[in-house]
């Protein structure tokens, strides 16, 4: 949430770029971490405190970080630590922050986040993670959804020639909720008035963690649409709060799709946010248990690697040279 206002100064020069690899080397050995994954939001975005410099400087980052990695595995001959990217599911961010072909040549993989297409400070109420355009929102229709969907992502992504099975798909464990202007117009596309009510656990505005939505729907009453079971998961609603959010049967159609298009996994933000006291259903951690049997069922050329990310909670500070890693 910090934009660029760290990561821009760090991959300035070759000096600091360098001082940020050490550290978080032994950083990521303090703490018997396997690697490191760096979710900067976003490169040259100047409102974030961003630099057009941005764009070649973060492929000198990662280079940096990779080189470190290395020397430091044929010194010890233990396996080089992993290094990873995230990258935003809106493409035309990608485009202008991202240079894809060159920042993959450093990377084991990249987490592309195939959600938050829409927030709850837009106009009017749609899902944030589809898989697929509605009838309606396809290329060249000119709805304000064209291209704003999983599939469009993964192939612009695809497309900069990022070797498939360095790509993880991203797949959201909580929902973007909305309070409704009117409460009786409840379906896709109906108007909004701002972010839906925080959930007590996670406690924000315009999220509910799957965990807090699933006992919404069991226990509290909320009403379940499936608007297209092909394009995305639901929506649920009671009176002016909506949410949308993926549910079983979504998430283990994305991990089918992540297989059948030769994906090197899927990657989950965040662990905490699934079910995983089985409040509502037959089991624990059921949207990431989905989409990885779907993932491990369906027939493609994927390499059957499933990741998740996490926040990370640290409790001890590392020793460090002068400046601190960042840790998204």
């Amino acid at each position: 949430r910090e934009g660029s206002s760290k990561f821009t100064p760090i991959s300035a020069t070759p000096a600091k770029r360098e001082t940020f690899a050490r550290n978080s080397l032994e950083y990521l050995k303090q703490f018997e971490f396997d690697g490191l994954n760096i979710d900067w939001q976003f490169p040259t975005d100047t409102v974030r405190n961003g630099s057009v410099e941005d764009y070649k400087n973060f492929v000198s980052l990662l280079q940096d970080i990779d080189k470190v990695f290395r020397e430091e595995a044929s010194a010890t001959g233990k396996p080089k630590m992993m290094l990873s990217i995230s990258v935003p599911g809106d493409t035309l961010i990608t485009e202008s922050g991202y240079d894809l072909p060159n920042l993959e040549k450093y990377v084991e993989f990249i987490n592309v986040l195939c959600y938050d297409y829409h927030f709850a400070y837009d106009p009017a109420v749609y899902h944030h993670s589809p898989l697929y355009p509605l009838p309606y929102e396809v290329e060249g229709s000119g709805h304000e959804n064209e291209g704003i969907n999983a599939d469009t992502t993964i192939k612009y992504i695809l497309a900069k020639g990022v070797p498939p099975n360095k790509v993880n798909m991203g797949i959201p464990l909580y929902g973007r909720s909305f309070t409704l202007e009117n409460e009786n117009e409840n379906t896709l596309g109906s108007p909004a008035t701002g972010q839906g009510k925080q959930g007590k656990a996670t406690r924000e505005d315009g999220q509910l963690a799957y965990n807090e939505i699933c006992i919404k729907n069991v226990k509290e009453g909320w009403k379940v649409e499936h608007p297209n079971v092909t394009a995305m998961g639901p929506y649920a609603f009671k009176g002016n709060q909506w949410v949308a959010y993926d549910d079983e049967d979504s998430a283990r159609r994305k991990g089918e799709y992540a297989k059948k298009t030769g994906l090197g996994g899927i990657s989950f933000w965040a662990i905490d946010q699934d079910d995983f006291l089985a409040s509502c259903g037959r089991r624990a951690y059921p949207l990431m248990k989905a989409a990885r049997e779907g993932f491990m069922k369906a027939k493609g050329p994927g390499v059957q690697m499933v990741g998740v990310l996490e926040p990370t909670k640290i409790t001890e500070k590392p020793t460090i040279l002068t400046d601190q890693p960042v840790v998204t």
